[in-house]
């Protein structure tokens, strides 16, 4: 990455010169996920709102993990992806490049400077894609692998939750080999089944114990973990994103997502014409402030990073709010909650970007082991 870096005393005009250095920025978006299609549409949408600001390059990943470099940037071009792929470059990742694979050689393509995540659930979202950008040195936008990982499970990040003091809704985790466990009763009756490692809503379901099984069942063929937690009735759902800047946190507008049914659906979320949330909030002040304190205990206690949109439950009944889930590469990268405080989408990516590429290299000591043990074995 070159830095040009021009004398003023506008800290302003010193951002942009180092942004506009970033000569190679990618959009990673697809990955074998339930949430494939959503991420296509966040890409574009991202590719949409920078093209005019940075060199930008598409790189879509297929369902079964294989990367093909792309021109297309309207959805409808994703439909037929088997035509999309005939006339796209496959290629791999390595040692801070991306690479096609020529015989038995790789051919540098081109070298990476920052690479924008927007793989939604999956491998995107569990650390994978992370963790194989790490060990190839090259920066992403999204959270570290351990934190993602956490995340992406809700169990665990019930667990967290917990550790913090921050309330949680009353639940048992079954598996294939649990599958019903009596310990369900004490739920009450009416229960929500999801699957542990999924997101937008996929797979969540309302039942009575009665059904309980069945469902298990169903959700059992989507993730190997089945989460089952006491319903809460009546509900209101809130979400919240936060970003780092630096050494400062932002804190996003709280939505006020809109239900046609007892939980928000992937329909509702994503196919319907109607109007889905509300921002800000009609949340009182005490409730708010709550639930920006929750969420930057969570942020910094996971020393997270990138875009994260954490929800929340409020249960009417108990005036209480509860953790529901936490996103660590959240639909459309959660820009429209950060409109209302002034921050664009370009803005919201430059803060990403700058994340990405500033934070400090892993440091190494010398060690005197080897020269200790030459002698050994001789």
């Amino acid at each position: 990455m070159r830095l040009i870096i021009f004398f003023a005393t506008s800290a302003t005009i010193l951002t942009f010169c180092i942004y506009n250095s970033m000569k190679n920025l990618f959009i990673i978006f697809g990955g074998a996920s339930v949430e494939h299609d959503v991420s296509i549409v966040t890409a574009l949408q991202t590719y949409a709102n920078l093209k005019d600001k940075y060199k930008l390059r598409l790189l879509y990943c297929t369902k079964d993990n294989l990367m093909y470099l792309v021109d297309k940037t309207a959805p409808a071009d994703y439909i037929d992806k088997q035509m999309l792929l005939k006339k796209s470059q496959q290629v791999t990742i390595f040692n801070k490049g991306l690479y096609k694979v020529c015989g038995k050689k790789l051919k540098l393509i081109s070298e990476v400077d920052c690479i924008i995540n927007c793989c939604h659930g999956g491998v995107g979202e569990d650390g994978s894609i992370k963790a194989v950008l790490d060990f190839n040195n090259i920066p992403c936008s999204s959270a570290s692998v351990s934190s993602s990982s956490i995340c992406m499970d809700k169990e665990y990040a019930k667990l967290v939750a917990k550790s913090l003091d921050i309330p949680i809704v009353e639940y048992i985790v079954v598996d294939k080999n649990s599958k019903y466990v009596d310990n369900a009763k004490i739920l009450g009756n009416s229960v929500i089944v999801k699957p542990c490692g999924l997101g937008s809503s996929i797979g969540v379901v309302k039942t009575d114990l009665e059904h309980l099984q069945e469902n298990i069942d169903i959700v059992l063929h989507l993730d190997n973990k089945v989460l089952i937690e006491r319903e809460i009735s009546p509900l209101v759902e809130y979400n919240c994103a936060v970003v780092r800047d630096g050494d400062n946190i932002i804190l996003s507008q709280i939505e006020q997502p809109v239900n046609k049914s007892d939980i928000l659906s992937f329909e509702d979320k994503y196919i319907s014409v109607d109007k889905t949330r509300i921002i800000p909030a009609d949340i009182p002040k005490e409730k708010q402030d709550l639930i920006y304190d929750y969420t930057k205990r969570i942020y910094q206690h996971l020393n997270l990073n990138g875009v994260v949109r954490i929800d929340y439950l409020y249960d009417k009944n108990n005036d209480t709010i509860y953790l529901n889930e936490i996103n660590t590469i959240p639909g459309s990268l959660a820009y429209y909650l950060f409109e209302g405080l002034g921050i664009t989408y370009i803005k919201l990516m430059e803060i990403l970007i700058k994340n990405a590429t500033t934070k400090p290299l892993q440091s190494y000591f010398s060690s005197t082991i080897l020269e200790n043990l030459k002698n050994i074995g001789k």
